[in-house]
């Protein structure tokens, strides 16, 4: 895959989504989540516990 570094550290600095990832080597979604687990990059740096409140507040400020 050509620039495969390059995109991965763009993903793993926030500097493009999980979806602009996965377009240029024209991955899937679960493609794309393999990918960055071979390469042991979260999919999200946030905890589970940060999570479930983002969670919880966005519930609140639709409902």
């Amino acid at each position: 895959m050509k620039n495969k570094k390059k995109i991965l550290t763009a993903y793993e600095n926030n500097k493009i989504t999980l979806r602009e990832t996965s377009q240029p080597p024209g991955l899937n979604y679960w493609e794309t989540q393999d990918l960055l687990a071979e390469n042991n990059i979260p999919i999200t740096k946030q905890t589970t516990k940060e999570t479930k409140e983002k969670k919880r507040e966005t519930k609140k400020d639709i409902y």
